[in-house]
């Protein structure tokens, strides 16, 4: 799996008027543009603020609470993966299973009111598929 790529205003072709907004906006008029511009700018905030773990995911359900997965489903499926690859890679378990669905388990995340501890074998599942794990609990990765 790749890694995440991390978009900014300059680099990308989402709308850039609403680029640090957040998603207040009548479901009619909730479009695919507006959605991926508020799922890139969490990411590239959540990145450049280096926040895993815990306070990720805590953020993460903040940010995407009032969120129906309809809304996850208005994003492009690239912004989705992204999100997914860069919420795993930052300690906040999605489910990755053959058949599940990118949107439902981001879904999932949000509803979920507790945190995930990762088993042995989920994180050895991450480190091999991507080789990437910023967390605590990863022995490799100096805290922040």
């Amino acid at each position: 799996m790749p890694p995440v790529r991390i978009y900014n205003q300059e680099n990308s072709d989402f709308q850039i008027e609403n680029w640090g907004q957040r998603i207040k906006i009548p479901k009619d008029e909730l479009t695919t543009p507006v959605v991926n511009s508020f799922i890139l700018w969490r990411i590239y905030m959540f990145n450049s603020l280096k926040f895993t773990d815990y306070d990720l995911w805590e953020l993460f359900r903040d940010d995407f609470d009032s969120r129906k997965k309809e809304h996850f489903d208005k994003a492009e499926k690239e912004v989705t993966t992204n999100l997914r690859t860069f919420l795993r890679q930052s300690d906040v378990f999605v489910m990755l299973k053959s058949g599940a669905l990118i949107n439902q388990e981001l879904y999932n995340v949000v509803e979920n009111p507790d945190y995930h501890e990762w088993t042995h074998d989920e994180f050895q599942q991450q480190l091999n598929r991507n080789g990437t794990f910023n967390s605590s609990q990863n022995p490799s990765v100096n805290p922040i």
